[in-house]
């Protein structure tokens, strides 16, 4: 399976774990306008941000009984022994420090138990 299979899979596969994923196209690109003036264009997040991007609803406790949040949620897909880069990585730390949840995912049963640990 190639990444963006995997990706495909895991995006379809996680309302089943009350998560919306949406895919989050990083990269860079540019244009030529009619006058023949190039422009760089961005996509995505920011750089190093994951695949899918969104949220996984949870229910509090206690005080706030019956109320859902929604927790954002990266997803980095790699497949084989390929690696997160620096910057997926340093996005992933940041999300997870903040009380989000966020991982990599090789296959898409792994992200069940991604979304059941926080």
């Amino acid at each position: 399976m190639n990444e963006s299979l995997l990706l495909k899979a895991v995006l379809s596969s996680a309302h089943h774990y009350k998560c919306k994923l949406y895919r989050n196209n990083v990269g860079l690109f540019e244009t030529i306008n009619k006058g023949g003036k190039r422009r760089k264009v961005r996509t995505g997040l920011c750089k190093g941000s994951s695949d899918g991007i969104g949220y996984t609803i949870k229910e509090v406790t206690q005080n706030m009984v019956g109320d859902k949040i929604a927790i954002f949620t990266a997803i980095e897909t790699k497949v084989g022994k390929n690696k997160a880069s620096p910057e997926q990585e340093m996005f992933i730390d940041e999300v997870n420090r903040n009380g989000g949840i966020a991982g990599i995912v090789r296959d898409p049963e792994e992200l069940e138990n991604l979304l059941r640990s926080k």
